[in-house]
């Protein structure tokens, strides 16, 4: 699904609580709640958890994935 806006839904989600983030995406979980805090809604509670590492050594992501760096699994193409 497409995103409208650069936060999605948690943006305005009245029915979200937390949200999942890693050390390098802290600090936009923090202007998140700055935002929802300034629409009248509760602040998420901030779930930060570890990166886990591909087969060489960095970040498995999504955008590594579709660009065929790495597999699901963190292994090389």
């Amino acid at each position: 699904m497409p995103l409208v806006e650069e936060w999605g839904p948690a943006a305005e989600g009245v029915d979200i609580d937390g949200i999942v983030v890693s050390e390098g995406t802290r600090d936009a979980a923090g202007r998140l709640n700055a935002l929802r805090t300034a629409r009248g809604l509760p602040p998420l509670e901030i779930i930060e958890v570890p990166h886990l590492l591909a087969e060489d050594g960095l970040p498995l992501s999504a955008s590594r994935i579709r660009a065929g760096v790495v597999d699901t699994e963190g292994q090389r193409q």
